[in-house]
């Protein structure tokens, strides 16, 4: 009974040394660096990346291949209360569209052309080496698959109509105040430049007749211009996508 007694001592002080040998390692010798291995730095939101950036076109991404993959576009503008800040908020709503619109268009003519490969498929490539968003980033298009040709000057313009129509509102927020501003970022992906192209015909004439900018007649029976925008933000949940 004694021996007993001294054997389960034995197997319990070498528990207690293991244990104790254990919790200073941390790591056993066959898998090292498990706990402690680096974790990756947390990939920046769409709103991280563009909330300090320039207006304009920025975030373009490519493929693997190097084909055009998507961008964003972004403008913000004053929000005018002298009608009050709901109706401030909706003309500066359609002002920061149509400036998202102005500043895609003039890069898209700027920067890129669009190319057709054997299966119909329309890409951009950059003009040049490489291209600049507004934040002055650089970037190189080229499209690997299939035979490539320029697409006609007049089919160019269409397909640059048909992608604004095509653009996917991924942000907007209006800073609360007086001083208050409506920012908007809206995304275009290689998928809306393909559908353009398909309808393209359809939609030569697509930015025609909608450039009301909430200017014009001033209604003296509205809400007054004492109340101000309240700070507001709006997300796509698709949004992320966009900054990978």
């Amino acid at each position: 009974m004694r021996r007993q007694t001294i054997i389960v001592g034995v197997l319990a002080s070498l528990v207690t040394l293991a244990s104790q040998a254990w919790s200073e390692d941390k790591v056993p010798a066959e898998n090292p660096g498990t706990p402690s291995a680096p974790t990756a730095a947390p990939a920046l939101s769409l709103i991280d990346s563009v909330k300090d950036a320039p207006d304009g076109v920025l975030l373009v991404k490519t493929n693997d291949d190097g084909g055009f993959k998507s961008l964003v576009v972004k403008a913000t503008v004053e929000i005018d209360t002298v009608l009050g800040a709901a109706k401030g908020k909706r003309a500066a709503q359609k002002e920061a569209q149509m400036q998202c619109k102005k500043y895609l268009t003039q890069w898209l003519n700027e920067q890129v052309v669009f190319v057709e490969n054997n299966a119909k498929v329309v890409t951009i490539e950059t003009k040049g080496d490489e291209s600049i968003d507004a934040a002055g980033n650089k970037v190189k298009i080229r499209n690997t698959k299939g035979t490539e040709t320029k697409v006609s000057i007049e089919t160019s313009a269409s397909i640059a109509a048909a992608c604004l129509t095509g653009l996917v509102a991924l942000y907007s927020e209006v800073t609360p105040g007086k001083d208050s501003e409506y920012t908007m970022v809206l995304g275009l992906s290689q998928k809306n430049i393909e559908s353009a192209a398909k309808v393209r015909d359809s939609l030569k004439n697509s930015l025609e007749g909608g450039g009301n900018t909430g200017g014009g007649n001033k209604n003296p029976g509205g809400n007054g211009g004492d109340d101000s925008p309240k700070g507001e933000k709006k997300v796509n949940p698709e949004a992320d996508e966009f900054v990978k």
